[in-house]
């Protein structure tokens, strides 16, 4: 499993997604923000997603990037609460 890798991007409220690797595995960010969460999951194979999503503004997002071989997840990256664009590799 090579990685991947995963942006918040503030003005707009949407996360890239890119699964680094042919490799059989996928990336998935799992968020939470104000009483929403979502997983947002680029499929394998090297697939890059976009995931729009509107959240209530001035608060946190606290999100985590996954690496998942079939159900098992393989390793992991928490990214603490934020407000401004993160971007995150693993």
């Amino acid at each position: 499993m090579t990685g991947g890798l995963a942006c918040w991007h503030t003005y707009g409220d949407w996360f890239s997604v890119h699964d680094a690797a042919a490799d059989g595995a996928h990336v998935e960010v799992r968020w939470q923000s104000w009483g929403r969460s979502g997983t947002c999951i680029a499929s394998g194979n090297g697939d890059y997603q976009k995931c729009d999503y509107d959240l209530k503004e001035g608060y946190q997002i606290k999100w985590y990037l996954e690496i998942w071989n079939g159900g098992t997840c393989v390793r992991g990256e928490y990214t603490t609460d934020c407000t401004d664009d993160v971007a995150v590799c693993i």
